[in-house]
């Protein structure tokens, strides 16, 4: 975890509502630069693509 996401880490303690887990997400998430939640995204939604095109030719079959 970088220095940026420990402290971000740190505040969101505060957060009550959270889980341990949701915690170090959003930290490690709000710690990023732009070009890196970009890149993030991107392979999240070639991951949802390419799960959908399995999907259909798992059933097409």
């Amino acid at each position: 975890m970088t220095a940026k996401a420990k402290v971000i880490y740190s505040r969101l303690k505060r957060v009550k509502d959270l889980s341990e887990k949701e915690r170090l997400m959003f930290a490690t998430t709000l710690a990023e630069t732009p070009d890196e939640r970009w890149a993030r995204n991107r392979t999240y939604l070639r991951l949802m693509e390419s799960s959908a095109d399995y999907g259909k030719r798992k059933s097409g079959s």
